[in-house]
């Protein structure tokens, strides 16, 4: 079977930033609470889906079925977020703003900025329902975008059965790559006024008369040439065999079975962020560097609550795409792309293998039929990861070496009450094991050139141990016709090792 889907979508969005006292900015509503921006973005474009699959099976003779798979999964993606956006806080005074009454006052601790902070200042504040910024920051932006996947899939084995034994014997091969490019470009110009409703029947609106925005004019470079580009590869390769013994009396059915699987992943991108406008933040004028009259076009859409729909100017994303290198020697750079980050690359290498056996039985109490499960699961994990650390500042590699054992039992019981009500009783013990993302021993620190972007850092850990899982259940189910029921049930877990992000904050370097 072969397929293909090719889908166009626009997703218009707008916002208000972090609400805000406007004791800490600019004159004009003191007491009153404001969003300490406004804007919005369309994401616009297309993405591919193709896909081919093929099956094939041969029945050799009664016992002996050989069958192979192949899939292929495509993705491409290209597409441009369109952002509008005014640094309000910025404004050079504010004019006309009103507030709420009654239940949108409150007294709260902010910090010198003016944002909520509990061991900030205490301030009587009231939620503001209107507002116009005066000599305020504009700015558009365009992030052009692409992303590409490839996955193949291979897999073949045999299926056997005789009389009471079955088996069945599969190997598989899966290969994955994925890339994605991510360029920006901010321009920006002062406006002579923003006019806001915060909470305009459950959104926010926003209107820059005489639309300052859509005109190419006195636009110039804004913040920095940004470049965040990732790819990644991976690929398993596995044997497994699962088999099937029947038998008369207590025990019904052994199965058996075992799985060996090698698994690879590399993952490598640059570090966020990039080199900051050319002469200095909004200095040198967009159509001072001789970059094609093309550069600036018109929003491909709008947004209907921001400025009555209008359009706005704002670099076009092919020419990041196309022409990247012009880009980056207007921002200084050296041609080509951007180096790879060592904290964030790494290396992951991690072989499984399992076996397990349990046996299927079934006897009566009296007049009531009994059966279930007992069996358990070994398995092994041998895994190496390969890092970059950032520890006080110098590149630190990091190499992690672990070998995992585990025996896994299950259990499970079934009496059938009468031919309409059973009653069933189970317990596993069952592992996860941590993503190679979270296991990357790789710290990254952002300063976004954006102020209005707070600091981030993310980082993984390279020890932690798979989670493991004790699971109790028990159900009640009745069966009042031949295709409906009623259960009731409950169920237990206990859980080690859970797996899980935190966030703290860090002063690193003031």
């Amino acid at each position: 079977s072969v397929s293909f889907a090719d889908q166009h979508f626009n997703r218009p969005i707008s916002f208000n930033c972090d609400p805000r006292s406007a004791n800490h900015g600019p004159a004009g509503a003191a007491g009153i609470v404001l969003p300490t921006c406004v804007g919005g973005l369309t994401d616009t474009g297309d993405y591919q889906r193709p896909q081919a699959s093929l099956v094939y099976q041969w029945r050799v003779s009664d016992n002996l079925e050989v069958y192979a798979d192949a899939l292929y999964a495509g993705y491409r993606a290209k597409f441009g977020t369109f952002f509008i956006f005014s640094d309000i806080f910025a404004a050079q005074n504010i004019t006309g703003a009103t507030a709420g009454s009654g239940d949108d006052c409150f007294d709260a601790h902010v910090d010198g900025a003016g944002f909520h902070n509990n061991g900030g200042t205490l301030e009587h504040l009231c939620l503001g329902t209107k507002a116009t910024f005066n000599n305020v920051p504009g700015l558009t932006s365009t992030q052009a975008k692409t992303g590409e996947t490839d996955q193949y899939i291979f897999g073949g084995g045999f299926k056997y059965r005789q009389e009471n034994l079955s088996f069945n014997l599969d190997l598989s091969q899966i290969r994955s790559a994925n890339g994605n490019r991510n360029t920006i470009v901010d321009i920006g110009k002062q406006i002579g006024a923003v006019n806001i409703l915060v909470n305009d029947d459950s959104h926010g609106t926003t209107d820059m008369p005489g639309n300052p925005l859509g005109t190419k004019t006195d636009f110039r470079f804004a913040n920095g040439l940004f470049q965040d580009y990732n790819k990644s590869r991976s690929s398993m390769s596995q044997i497994r065999g699962d088999g099937t013994w029947d038998h008369d009396g207590f025990f019904r059915q052994v199965q058996f079975g075992f799985r060996f699987a090698d698994r690879e992943a590399r993952f490598y991108a640059n570090a966020p962020g990039g080199p900051g406008a050319p002469g200095g933040n909004r200095v040198t004028l967009v159509d001072s560097v001789g970059l094609p009259a093309d550069f600036l076009i018109l929003s491909p859409n709008s947004i209907p609550v921001i400025n009555g729909g209008e359009h706005w100017d704002t670099p076009e994303p092919d020419f990041r795409r196309d022409h990247t290198d012009t880009l980056r020697a207007l921002y200084g750079q050296a041609p080509g792309d951007p180096a790879w980050d060592p904290s964030r690359n790494f290396e992951a290498h991690e072989s499984t293998g399992a076996a397990y056996g349990q046996v299927k039985y079934g006897f009566d109490v009296g007049s009531i039929p009994v059966d279930g499960l007992v069996g358990g699961r070994f398995t092994t994990t041998d895994r190496t990861l390969t890092g970059t650390g950032r520890i006080n500042g110098v590149l630190t590699p990091v190499t992690r070496k672990t070998r995992d054992e585990d025996f896994l039992p299950n259990a499970s019981i079934r009496a059938q009450l009468t031919d309409k009500l059973q009653v069933r009783l189970t317990y596993a013990k069952t592992i996860a094991r941590p993503f190679f993302g979270d296991l990357n021993p790789g710290v990254t620190y952002d300063v976004p050139l954006n102020a209005n972007i707070q600091p981030n850092g993310s980082g993984g850990n390279p020890d932690l141990r798979p989670q493991k899982s004790d699971a109790y259940d028990a159900s009640l189910e009745y069966y009042f016709t031949r295709t409906s029921y009623v259960a009731g049930a409950i169920y237990k877990r206990d859980i080690v090792d859970r797996v899980a992000p935190s966030q703290v904050n860090e002063v690193i370097g003031g």
